[in-house]
């Protein structure tokens, strides 16, 4: 593997993580305000369900991603993700999924396409 690219496992993780972690805050924000503040939300909160919810989504996305990048690092793909074919057959998988979660995916994605471009941008001589 090129030492210039980062471990495709670590980077669909990280990217998933950091995904996860802004929407669950907006998530719970969201919630609380709708709620009327913190001691109307509590009581009634699912705290398990919605960060079992937010697990899940770390694990579905890290894993679509990584297998993502993986095969656009094994055949040096190096146009925008979503250019790329391997993104929308991602995309499709995901669609069929119950809960809907092809939104997140573009999400992650855009998430991944930024932390490219700055790691891209930083390689390249001043």
């Amino acid at each position: 593997m090129d030492k210039q690219r980062p471990n495709p496992i670590s980077e669909g993780f990280t990217v998933a993580l950091i995904y996860v972690a802004v929407a669950g805050v907006i998530f719970a924000v969201a919630n609380i305000w709708q709620a009327g503040g913190w001691n109307n939300f509590y009581p009634r909160a699912d705290i398990a369900g919605m960060l079992g919810g937010l697990m899940g989504r770390l694990v579905l996305y890290g894993s679509f991603l990584t297998g993502v990048i993986g095969y656009r690092y094994a055949s040096n793909v190096t146009k925008n993700i979503f250019l790329d074919w391997r993104f929308w057959v991602a995309f499709v998988i995901i669609g069929v999924i119950p809960s809907r979660p092809g939104l997140g995916w573009v999400w992650v994605s855009l998430i991944y396409w930024f932390r490219e471009n700055r790691r891209q941008s930083r390689l390249l001589p001043s």
